[in-house]
């Protein structure tokens, strides 16, 4: 497998289809065709045949990226479990003041902040 930067002004290069997904708006994704591209030689990212091992260092990062991705997601769901938990009054006081509730609450935020940070590691040991 061989790299090549391909301009999207080159014959053959469709313009991306960007795909409208959920909670990517930060890291959008899509899809760019190729018909019939020829590609010059100098164009070439790497050495031949080289191509995956630059590719899979993109992979090593971008695992903790789609990870922090994921975390925010279930930040934003724990933070609306609070938000919740903090109003919804049972026996006249919020349901958070019970330890069924506030307890694993607690447990989901640790847990997110302990893979948030590990996330933090693994792009900082990268760089």
């Amino acid at each position: 497998m061989t790299n090549f930067l391909v301009p999207a002004s080159f014959p053959g290069v469709s313009p991306p289809d960007i795909w409208k997904d959920m909670g990517s708006r930060g890291a959008v994704r899509g899809v760019v065709k190729f018909d019939n591209v020829r590609v010059p030689a100098n164009y070439m990212i790497g050495d031949l045949g080289k191509g995956y091992l630059l590719a899979s260092e993109f992979f090593d990062t971008n695992r903790a990226f789609i990870a922090l991705k994921c975390i925010g997601a279930a930040q934003a769901s724990v933070d609306e479990a609070c938000s919740y938990a903090k109003k919804r009054e049972v026996m006249g006081q919020p349901i958070a003041g019970y330890q069924a509730i506030s307890f694993p609450l607690a447990e989901a935020q640790t847990l997110l902040e302990a893979g948030r940070l590990l996330c933090y590691k693994t792009l900082w040991l990268a760089d």
